[in-house]
């Protein structure tokens, strides 16, 4: 297996890290967060011409961020089948 380019592994690592620092405020706060630092970074390097815009660092960025969110609520899932207890 191919792994992706390093840029989109670091989209995918920064969209999961600002998903873990905005989930103490909720689940819908840390998906806008991800979201909006997403859109802005590529904003940004459309404007300053210093990177290379691309829809798809937009997607990984995404990407990692719903990763955590699902990690996240992974345990009270699981917990509400009755298959971990905590």
């Amino acid at each position: 297996m191919k792994l992706p380019p390093l840029d989109k592994i670091l989209h995918f690592l920064a969209g999961f890290g600002v998903a873990a620092m905005a989930m103490p405020f909720g689940m819908t706060e840390a998906a806008v967060a991800t979201f909006t630092v997403a859109v802005a970074k590529e904003l940004y390097d459309y404007a300053s011409g210093k990177g290379t815009p691309e829809a798809l660092d937009i997607a990984y960025t995404l990407a990692g961020g719903a990763a955590f969110i699902g990690w996240a609520l992974l345990p009270p899932l699981l917990a509400g089948f009755g298959l971990l207890y905590y």
